[in-house]
């Protein structure tokens, strides 16, 4: 049978109150409202023609500044920021060239002749090393700059072969000298200087190698040789070989070198002139790149802010945010906010490779009205939310206590329900069985004194809680060992334990005397209950720890357990009345949700405070901080304390 729940006297004066306060809010609010929405309209045009005329401003700012950095690309001194990029058939050429670490497709010089000394080839790898090296001598000076090179190059070869160091230093030093020609795919005299500071690590000549090593990195930072990324890594690897250390990477021209891929590919695909801009990369490494009369231009995200912060700041207006974005709606840079008032113009308007947007988180134009109506406004919503929030937290209280009530009511009857199930059988089978074995009828009797032992504690934490919460318990302090009375406690709750047939050991570690001001029965119950806990959210044969020692001024008495813990979320109310965690109706734990509350009130009327420290899957420890004892102070001897 159910019963429908009453509705409570303070519900219905929570919605009476409510009404009262929100009706005439509620109208007042609405009238305001619709005044202020038709002075923000007016606003709000006005807004958008000084956003636009604004707009057009930056815009125009920043096409200034695109051709003037356009301008001086073309006459050979490229503004900050801005990196050009000239493409040809022979590849592509970066302006200014140190702008960038490699370039996907660099110019390509004419390979050092092979043919011509194939012969001179033949008699040095048939071992004939003297007449190979006189011939490649005699070629090294022909005036043709490939056979030259090839030449040199085969030369420092025997030279290495042979031990003879400082001739093939010679020789790579003559080919360092000439330009125009590759070898193996890379300009030269860059391959002389690698295979010189190679020379110099094979044969230890540290200072040689260092000298010749600064100056190398010198020459390919700043950009004399154009290479591609393969080559760059293999020099980058060489250079960490002979140093120990990986060299520096500047990371601003790491990102222009991968805008130039990214524009090789558009240049590869046939693009010649694009009226949008992209971006790749993420983040700070960001680069916008952008096509325009078969030229590319690239510029990083720190570069391009400046760009847009300076277009920005001709718009005049200090609140407005400019944001620029491509054609297909990516963001390029600026603010990236919407704001209350927002102009646009797109690339065919502006001329730019790019959609523009000048927007304001504010309204840009003032009104008096318009203030004194926010005013009006924002007091009328702060005593209505002011009124919904104290109403709300009333409601949710009382429901609160309402659902508690209800659980406490199930779980209550469910502690009554089982011992009463097992008394009812046993008496049954008493009933039934007058010739029952007398060790028979003994296990039954004691069935029966446990289940009339589980009522009574029952019964007796229930009244016990009622007195507390009313304030009509007091406790009797007198000086007393708190050591004798976890002791008389741990042994009456080990008996207990063996006659329901569990396994759990308690432990005692006691520092005795530990004298306190207290009540003996009041604090052998608040013990109980956490012992009592400790046990029933544990495994069976867990091991529960209790101690009890001194610290600070403070008799602390612990319980520990290894058992299922307690969430974070929930350890700031389990201290509250027929509170139950979401575990213990997970696992069907039985309980009232009254133990921890009654240990909360004893320790507050000991002057004391409980503490619990819990993770989830490894236990809880509760902790009662009980104030000493003065040392004049003789505790007396403790009660024999029954469970209850």
């Amino acid at each position: 049978m159910t019963f429908p729940l009453r509705r409570s006297p303070s519900l219905r004066r929570a919605a009476l109150v409510s009404t009262a306060v929100a009706l005439p809010a509620v109208i007042v609010v609405a009238l305001g409202v619709r005044l202020a929405m038709q002075d923000r309209e007016l606003q709000q045009r006005r807004d958008r023609d000084l956003l636009q005329v604004s707009l057009r401003a930056a815009a125009q700012h920043l096409e200034l500044s695109m051709a003037q950095g356009s301008r001086a690309a073309l006459e050979g001194a490229s503004p900050p920021g801005l990196v050009r990029f000239i493409f040809d058939a022979g590849g592509m050429r970066p302006d200014p060239v140190s702008a960038v670490l490699w370039v996907p497709q660099p110019p390509v010089l004419p390979d050092a002749e092979a043919a011509e000394l194939d012969e001179v080839e033949a008699a040095e790898f048939s071992g004939r090393f003297t007449e190979a090296a006189t011939r490649y001598a005699v070629l090294a000076r022909s005036e043709r700059t490939p056979i030259q090179a090839g030449a040199l190059v085969r030369l420092a070869r025997i030279a290495r072969r042979s031990g003879r160091w400082h001739t093939a230093l010679d020789a790579y030093a003559q080919l360092a000298a000439l330009t125009g020609v590759s070898i193996e795919g890379a300009p030269a005299d860059l391959q002389a200087r690698r295979a010189r500071c190679d020379v110099l690590h094979s044969n230890g000549s540290r200072a040689e190698l260092d000298r010749e090593l600064l100056q190398l990195e010198h020459d390919w930072q700043s950009g004399r040789w154009m290479v591609d990324e393969v080559t760059w890594s293999l020099l980058e690897r060489d250079v960490e070989r002979w140093t120990g250390r990986a060299p520096d990477r500047d990371r601003r021209r790491e990102q222009l070198s991968g805008a130039a891929d990214a524009l090789w590919a558009l240049w590869r695909d046939g693009t010649r002139i694009s009226a949008d801009a992209r971006s790749i990369g993420a983040g700070q490494d960001r680069v916008v790149i952008w096509m325009r009369d078969s030229t590319g231009y690239a510029v990083t995200a720190s570069d391009f802010s400046t760009w847009i912060a300076r277009a920005g700041a001709a718009a005049s207006l200090p609140e407005a945010r400019l944001t620029l974005t491509t054609t297909s709606g990516e963001w390029l840079g600026g603010s990236g906010a919407d704001g209350v008032q927002r102009a646009t113009a797109t690339s065919t308007e502006t001329g730019l490779p790019w959609t523009m947007a000048l927007s304001t988180e504010s309204t840009l134009a003032t009104a008096g009205r318009g203030q004194l109506f926010g005013l009006v406004l924002a007091v009328l919503v702060l005593v209505v939310a002011g009124s919904g929030y104290a109403l709300w937290r009333l409601v949710r209280r009382e429901l609160a206590i309402v659902r508690l009530q209800s659980e406490f009511v199930a779980a209550v009857s469910h502690e009554f329900r089982t011992p009463l199930t097992s008394l009812r059988h046993v008496t049954e089978l008493l009933e039934e069985r007058d010739d029952l074995p007398p060790e028979r009828r003994r296990a039954f009797y004691g069935a029966l004194g446990r289940s009339t032992d589980r009522l009574q504690r029952l019964v007796e934490s229930l009244l016990d809680f009622s007195r507390l919460d009313a304030g009509r318990a007091t406790c009797d302090l007198r000086p007393v060992d708190a050591a004798e009375i976890v002791s008389t406690v741990v042994s009456g709750f080990r008996t207990d334990l063996d006659a329901r047939g569990l396994s759990n050991p308690i432990d005692l570690a006691a520092d005795r005397p530990a004298p306190i001001s207290g009540d003996v029965a009041a604090l052998s119950l608040a013990l109980w209950n956490l012992l009592d806990n400790a046990v029933k959210y544990s495994a069976a044969g867990a091991p529960v720890r209790v101690a009890v020692f001194r610290s600070q001024g403070d008799v602390v008495i612990t319980v520990r357990d290894r058992g299922h813990g307690i969430p974070a979320g929930e350890q700031g109310a389990i201290f509250g009345r027929f509170v139950r965690g979401a575990l213990s109706r997970r696992l069907g734990i039985t309980g009232t949700g009254l133990g921890l509350a009654i240990v909360s009130h004893v320790v507050q009327a000991h002057h004391g405070r409980v503490t619990v420290e819990s993770t989830e899957g490894h236990g809880s420890e509760f902790r009662m901080h009980v104030p000493a004892a003065a040392a004049a102070e003789r505790p007396s001897a403790p009660e024999e304390v029954h469970a209850r």
